[in-house]
């Protein structure tokens, strides 16, 4: 997903300390004005000053025993920091400028959880893009998964669902719906990243169909014992493929110009 400017829940200590910062010197400045303006006791202006700002019924707590007015100021204060806290994300979140995008995402991450039989593209570098485009001229669910933001959003951009992070995550592969998913390819750059991609998914999904890229022979077979179906060589692929076009063997629609 793309980056959203919220609160993440480590700094939510800080965020709401400083929101009850906030109200407590709000209820304390105006508690002092009270007492100036009326001659009220600091006490009696605190409670006015509570009773306002947490929309404390003054009357109820004025007839109230001690312990009552507690628990009531308590719960009316806890109501009413809550209430600022939330006011306070919100205009943070409108100030960022993100909010269009916070929410696209959100509708985003629902299409991708109502995903089924869908293709999961790990690696959205230029065999991702090209595999991408091919599966998506056949109708078929694509969703990619890449720990670049840059490409992802050139994904999103091109109108496929995109999750941005890492592949070799369990948590990412089972938010892309590893389990309802048909097939998965792992074309991440690395040989070894797209080994571990392997494992994990059939771990994960032990009947997902699994396509991947090599860089290398060596390490075809490992891939293959590892759970992939396919295992293809680029290089090879397309050596095989101009060899082919040169020959005349291939025909003039099937020949693949960029």
């Amino acid at each position: 997903m793309g980056k959203v400017n919220v609160p993440q829940l480590e700094e939510f200590p800080q965020k709401i300390f400083l929101a009850v910062l906030m109200l407590l010197t709000f209820i304390v400045l105006a508690a002092t004005v009270i007492t100036r303006m009326s001659s009220m006791p600091i006490g009696d202006a605190t409670i006015v000053a509570l009773a306002f700002v947490t929309h404390a019924d003054l009357a109820t707590l004025s007839q109230a025993s001690t312990g009552l007015k507690t628990t009531l100021l308590s719960l009316s204060f806890a109501g009413g920091v809550l209430a600022f806290y939330i006011f306070y994300i919100t205009f943070e979140v409108m100030l960022s400028g993100n909010i269009g995008y916070y929410l696209g995402g959100k509708k985003e991450m629902k299409k991708i959880k109502e995903l089924k039989n869908h293709y999961i593209i790990c690696g959205s570098g230029r065999v991702g893009k090209y595999l991408g485009d091919t599966l998506k001229k056949s109708k078929k669910s694509i969703l990619f998964v890449d720990k670049d933001e840059e490409t992802i959003n050139k994904r999103k951009g091109l109108g496929f669902l995109a999750i941005n992070d890492d592949a070799l995550e369990e948590d990412t592969l089972l938010q892309a719906g590893i389990k309802k998913a048909k097939a998965l390819a792992a074309v991440m750059p690395n040989d070894g990243d797209n080994l571990l991609l392997i494992l994990t998914a059939k771990e994960l999904n032990p009947k997902i169909k699994i396509a991947a890229r090599a860089s290398n022979k060596i390490i075809v077979n490992k891939l293959k014992n590892a759970g992939a179906d396919y295992v293809i060589l680029p290089e090879v692929a397309g050596g095989i493929k101009i060899a082919n076009a040169l020959l005349g063997k291939d025909k003039p629609d099937n020949i693949i110009e960029y």
